[in-house]
Order: C-alpha cells, then sequence, then structure tokens
C-alpha cells in the first residue's frame, strides 16, 4: 500500500516540474516543443500560440464589473459614458500601482 502512495506522489511531482530555457538556439527546438504540448494538456496552448488574446489589467477589471464598454454604449449614451469613466479611473489605478 505505501508502494503506491509513494509512487503517486512521485509522479505528482514530476508534474510540477518546470522547463526552463537555457537561451541556446540549439536547445529552442526541443523546448517549444515540450511546452507547447504541456500547454495543450493543461489547457493553456492557445495563450501561447496567441491565437487567444491575453487582456490587459485594464480589461480584466472591466470584466470582473460584468461588462465590457462596447456592451454598454448599447444600453444607451449616459451609461456608455459612465462604463468610459470606470474604465479610465481603473486604468489610472492600476498605473498607480
Amino acid at each position: 500500500m505505501k508502494e503506491k502512495e509513494n509512487e503517486k506522489m512521485a509522479t505528482e511531482l514530476k508534474s510540477n516540474r518546470v522547463l526552463n530555457y537555457t537561451g541556446d538556439p540549439d536547445h529552442w527546438e526541443g523546448w517549444s516543443e515540450k511546452t507547447l504540448a504541456r500547454g495543450k494538456r493543461k489547457g493553456y496552448k492557445a495563450l501561447l500560440t496567441g491565437k487567444v488574446k491575453i487582456p490587459t489589467a485594464s480589461e480584466y477589471e472591466l470584466a470582473l464589473l460584468g461588462s465590457s464598454a462596447e456592451d454598454q454604449k448599447i444600453k444607451g449614451a449616459d451609461t456608455a459614458c459612465e462604463c468610459e469613466k470606470q474604465k479610465r479611473d481603473m486604468i489610472a489605478k492600476s498605473e498607480e500601482r
């Protein structure tokens, strides 16, 4: 029984390994292939390849509010202005950090 537990822990430790890139052009092909394969298994390959845009901090914070500026513009001009003001405020706050 202990043998299986040790084997399971060893497998878990292997899965958390980081693939380091040394900067050597000769190592790029193997590293990129392994990194893309890991990204596919873990579900983030589209981020690595650029197929999915990674949101900026302000876009992310706006999404947390539950709507985008475009959504607000559809609802009406007053709401859109308020949304733009909130967006500018969030950008200012994130730049202060």
